[in-house]
């Protein structure tokens, strides 16, 4: 999940207070979800608007550097454009992964609500199967040989299978809010990956 998945809370309405065993009231624990998304949104942001700004200026550079080109130049440029797009999308993904393991880490040590625990638990697991994923992901976009080897690679990538479940998982939470009479907007159905921005 990223910057998008996990937007801001708005919470609202009464819930019930937290049971005296530990454990946070629904309306206190979405309010921890919500300053830890927040966060987590702030830095994946950072991580793809850098990402962008870095590959859309190999592009200009390529298009300076190829206009009027020889052969042997213009595949010198290919080259570079495609070490260049492998060096920024795998780092953002390191970033990523980062960023990522501090936000599950905000939300496994909250105790949330036992209304609230099943879906918890299956965001923080969806949000972890996504990040182990990433090391093997990034091993493979290290091996591309084209550009358009980046995005089949995410797209066929162990990573890339674990957003379906993220999302639902996502949506589970979101509908136990709903049900609590908390208005959450989670939105769990936008992109997960740098290459997506593109």
């Amino acid at each position: 999940m990223s910057s998008r998945l996990f937007g801001a809370l708005l919470v609202v309405g009464l819930v019930a207070p937290s049971c005296g065993d530990g454990r946070l009231s629904a309306e206190e624990y979405f309010a921890e979800v919500s300053a830890a998304s927040a966060r987590y949104d702030q830095a994946t942001d950072e991580i793809f608007d850098l990402y962008s700004t870095a590959v859309e200026d190999a592009l200009l550079d390529f298009g300076v550097v190829t206009a009027g080109s020889d052969t042997a130049t213009l595949v010198e440029a290919v080259d570079r454009l495609l070490n260049t797009t492998i060096s920024e999308v795998t780092s953002a993904f390191e970033q990523v992964a980062l960023v990522l393991e501090t936000f599950i880490m905000s939300l496994a040590n909250l105790e949330p609500p036992q209304q609230v625990e099943s879906a918890h638990d299956a965001v923080t697991a969806a949000l972890s199967r996504s990040r182990d994923a990433i090391p093997e992901l990034v091993a493979a976009l290290r091996g591309a040989e084209k550009l358009a080897d980046i995005s089949s690679t995410i797209n066929g990538s162990s990573f890339g299978d674990t957003q379906p479940r993220v999302i639902a998982a996502c949506l589970e939470l979101e509908g136990v809010a709903s049900d609590l009479g908390v208005a959450a907007d989670l939105h769990c159905d936008e992109p997960d990956d740098p290459d997506s921005s593109q």
